[in-house]
């Protein structure tokens, strides 16, 4: 008798991100099976109750987590203690935790060490600020929005606090499920190399670009990528979504 098909990297990551939006696990399945539908028919059409509401149920049971990861608790400056950083990153550290403490919003101690190693990139690689619009694409939230609609550009800080948010969500889902953080995706993307849509990437299989589009889940994201991708087809050239 065949035991059917496993639950995928991508798939407990989907779990992890809809349980965070107060998401039921029949509704979990709904979406999962839907991206399963487009990424792997022929599965899909053999197996045509995977993954069972019940699966989806043991998983949510096995990722559960009473207390917040360590490092996902707010970060001040006493966390060094614990959690210490280069110190000639703290002022950039700083300047991401002032503007989302402006913002209200949190800002915790594994983002603080993804601005810290991102600082240094972050000033080396793109000197230029971001075009206002691009990082409203990217990153749909008010204030955003309220940047690209006052003016063009964004700054250095703004662009760091996204990119350390980017990069410690993606990390904190891959602790949360047990698998390997591995950052090429987001590598990539910080560096404005070749990207993937959702849909190629369901396409081709590519479980780890699947898994980075849907834990990041913005519609603005999915929209950047595609942005880029087209304009690599045009003869764009690498770099062309930093302006």
């Amino acid at each position: 008798m065949s035991i059917g098909p496993h639950i995928k990297p991508w798939m407990k990551a989907q779990a992890v991100v809809l349980r965070e939006q107060h998401r039921h696990a029949k509704e979990i399945r709904n979406e999962i099976r839907r991206l399963l539908e487009l990424q792997d028919p022929e599965t899909a059409t053999v197996y045509k109750n995977f993954p069972s509401v019940s699966a989806i149920e043991k998983l949510l049971a096995s990722l559960s987590h009473g207390e917040p990861l360590p490092q996902d608790r707010d970060w001040h400056m006493s966390s060094l203690d614990q959690f210490p950083i280069e110190s000639q990153a703290i002022g950039a550290v700083l300047d991401v935790w002032r503007h989302r403490t402006e913002l209200g919003q949190p800002f915790t101690i594994r983002e603080a060490k993804w601005a810290a190693r991102l600082s240094a990139v972050e000033n080396a690689v793109h000197p230029k600020p971001l075009s206002a619009r691009l990082f409203a694409l990217i990153h749909p939230t008010k204030e955003a929005q309220a940047a690209a609609a006052l003016r063009p550009e964004i700054t250095s800080t703004e662009s760091l606090a996204a990119h350390s948010w980017e990069y410690a969500r993606l990390e904190r889902v891959h602790e949360i499920i047990g698998r390997p953080f591995d950052s090429t995706v987001l590598d990539k993307f910080l560096m404005r190399l070749e990207m993937s849509t959702n849909a190629s990437a369901l396409a081709r299989g590519d479980d780890e670009m699947v898994m980075v589009i849907q834990t990041l889940q913005t519609d603005g994201f999915k929209e950047a990528l595609n942005l880029w991708e087209r304009k690599r087809v045009k003869g764009g050239g690498n770099r062309e979504g930093k302006h």
